[in-house]
C-alpha cells in the first residue's frame, strides 16, 4: 500500500487526526514530514495555534523521533490508541485496493495480507480465499452459504459498513 495516498485520503474524508496520526505514525504509516506537514495545516487553520506542541511538531524534521511520539502522545489525549483510529486506516486500505486495478488473484493476496495486518478482524473473517472449514459450519460459527461468498464482494460490504460506522458517506 502507498501510505502517502492512505494519509491523503484520510485528510479527505475529514478523518486524519492527532490519534490516527499517532497511530499512523506507530506502525510506520506517517514519515516525519507527514507530522510537520499536518502540525503546520492545524497551524494556519488555527486550529491549535495555541498548543506549544503542535508548534514545535511543525518543524518535526529537527526532532528526534522519541520526542515526535511523545508530542504526537500529549496531543492525541488519553485515548492515544484508540479502536477507532485503526478503523480509520483499515478504511483507507480498503478503499485502496478496491480501487486497484490488479487480477482477482493479486487483488485476492493483498486482501488476504491486509487482513493479517489488522490482526484479522471479525468483520473480515470472509475476505480470504479459504472458506470456513466444516468444524465451523458444524459448530454454527459459519453457515454453508459462507463457501460461496466472493472476497472482493465481502470487501465491499466491510468498506461499506466502515463509511457507516466513521460516517462517512
Amino acid at each position: 500500500m502507498k501510505y502517502e495516498s492512505a494519509k491523503e485520503t484520510l485528510k479527505t474524508l475529514g478523518l486524519l487526526d492527532w490519534k490516527t496520526l499517532l497511530l499512523g505514525w506507530d506502525r510506520d504509516w506517517v514519515t516525519t514530514a507527514d507530522v510537520a506537514n499536518y502540525a503546520v495545516e492545524r497551524l494556519v487553520s488555527n486550529t491549535d495555534e495555541e498548543n506549544k506542541d503542535v508548534v514545535l511538531l511543525g518543524g518535526a524534521e529537527l526532532l528526534d523521533k522519541d520526542t515526535i511520539r511523545s508530542y504526537l502522545d500529549n496531543l492525541a489525549g488519553n485515548q492515544s490508541k484508540n479502536e477507532m483510529s485503526l478503523e480509520k486506516w483499515r478504511l483507507v486500505f480498503l478503499m485502496e485496493l478496491d480501487a486497484m486495478e490488479v487480477d482477482w488473484n493479486e487483488k485476492v493476496a493483498r486482501l488476504e495480507r491486509l487482513v493479517a495486518d489488522f490482526d484479522y478482524p471479525n468483520d473480515m473473517s470472509l475476505c480470504t480465499r479459504y472458506g470456513p472449514s466444516q468444524a465451523a459450519i458444524e459448530l454454527g460459527f459459519a453457515s454453508p452459504g459462507d463457501l460461496k461468498v466472493d472476497p472482493l464482494d465481502e470487501m465491499k460490504s466491510v468498506i461499506s459498513h466502515l463509511k457507516q460506522r466513521l460516517g462517512v458517506i
